[in-house]
């Protein structure tokens, strides 16, 4: 009697996806992102947490890689970067993070700088805020005192971690069958 080998058992639907894959000529599309930065969907993010610096300075780090300050536009984004800064936050009391939102142009008109589009239907900015002060044209992601990722605005020199964003590359890999 003939018993099977149990990983080859396991291995056989696994091969035969990847025989259909090869005679069908299907192209897989590979994302990836430099060392050190995150992968979120197709986009890559860098928690920068060795240094702190203004808002501008952030910003023009960003852009030489070439990146630009992460934009906080969508609830499933808010949350995969609120996990990593809860880790920060809790491990190594890093709480504020500039993201790409300011106001420069018209006092209380927010805008993203990776776009310049404004920033109106998804935002979560903290209670009471934005506070409509003067000098505070830059927004900082906050873990407030009840453990939330909040938007507060603050003065653009204050120094702060920062996160940097750009688009994940995309490599095709063509099987011809």
């Amino acid at each position: 009697m003939h018993i099977p080998n149990s990983l080859t058992t396991k291995m056989a639907p696994s091969f035969a996806l990847f025989v259909v894959l090869i005679c069908s000529g299907v192209e897989l599309v590979l994302t990836s992102c430099p060392r050190g930065w995150v992968e979120y969907q197709d986009e890559c993010l860098l928690f920068v947490t060795n240094t702190t610096m203004g808002w501008h300075e952030a910003e023009n780090v960003c852009r030489n890689y070439p990146s630009y300050l992460v934009t906080d536009d969508n609830e499933d984004k808010h949350d995969f970067i609120e996990m990593f800064i809860n880790v920060f936050s809790h491990n190594w009391h890093l709480r504020h993070f500039w993201n790409g939102v300011s106001d420069f142009v018209v006092e209380n008109q927010w805008r993203w700088v990776e776009t310049g589009v404004s920033v109106e239907s998804t935002t979560f900015w903290d209670k009471g805020q934005p506070n409509g002060l003067d000098g505070q044209n830059c927004v900082a992601l906050t873990m407030n005192s009840a453990n939330s990722l909040v938007w507060r605005d603050y003065d653009c020199t204050h120094k702060y971690h920062f996160i940097c964003e750009m688009k994940a590359t995309k490599d095709t890999i063509g099987v011809i069958g």
